[in-house]
């Protein structure tokens, strides 16, 4: 899990890209202008920033120089509506790590960070972990007793929940609120089908990681953990 701030100032796009990257597992702070921004660099810690080129009246490329110039080192992925090379280059030289012309996708804005950090960091992404399971999130893996094994979007949010909340159970109306977006295919069948998948993908022939109890949910569990 990476914890990300958001600084946007157009509802619609702080709401898709807070909802994307959330449901990518990551944890998300999303700000609506440059002095909320300031303010929420000076006293928390960031894995990556989101930031727009234009925040109203304001401008997120001094945001980000500012930032840069009091010594600030976290990634910084810059949104824009420029395409010409000489914008690019001048948020490239105000100290971002790269920049997303929009529109875009958020599954494109995901590939972005993840390319990011690997510039960044080029060996070891382990971000979550739980009994024999951690869990890499940029590289969208989970690995299980040292074996890599690949999950889909959907299935590497669910088990991110499920790790980061070892103790309690989530039923599939509360997943679905929590990593769902709206739309007619986020109902509960679309929840059991998920869960099956993952369990497919990370289950040994002894043992489910993924519990269920008809009255409380889906748990996380490991090898030698009570219910």
């Amino acid at each position: 899990m990476l914890k990300i701030l958001v600084v946007e100032d157009d509802p619609d796009t702080g709401e898709t890209i807070q909802e994307g990257l959330e449901r990518a597992g990551h944890q998300v702070e999303w700000v609506e202008t440059k002095a909320e921004g300031q303010q929420k660099l000076a006293s928390n810690p960031y894995d990556m920033i989101v930031l727009d080129w234009n925040l109203g009246r304001e401008s997120g490329l001094d945001l980000c120089a500012e930032y840069r110039s009091q010594g600030g080192r976290t990634p910084i992925l810059m949104l824009t509506g420029k395409s010409s090379v000489n914008d690019k280059v001048a948020g490239l030289d105000h100290g971002a790590d790269d920049y997303l012309v929009k529109p875009f996708s958020v599954s494109e804005l995901n590939a972005r960070i993840a390319a990011i950090l690997r510039k960044r960091k080029p060996t070891n992404y382990i971000l979550e972990k739980f009994g024999d399971l951690e869990l890499d999130y940029p590289r969208k893996l989970v690995i299980r007793k040292g074996e890599e094994i690949a999950l889909p979007t959907q299935e590497l949010a669910v088990l991110g929940l499920l790790m980061r909340n070892a103790d309690k159970h989530f039923t599939s109306a509360e997943l679905l609120k929590k990593l769902w977006s709206a739309g007619p295919e986020s109902n509960e069948q679309a929840v059991q089908a998920t869960i099956a998948s993952l369990r497919k993908l990370i289950d040994t022939s002894s043992f489910s990681y993924v519990s269920y109890d008809s009255q409380l949910g889906y748990r996380i569990a490991s090898p030698g953990m009570g219910d």
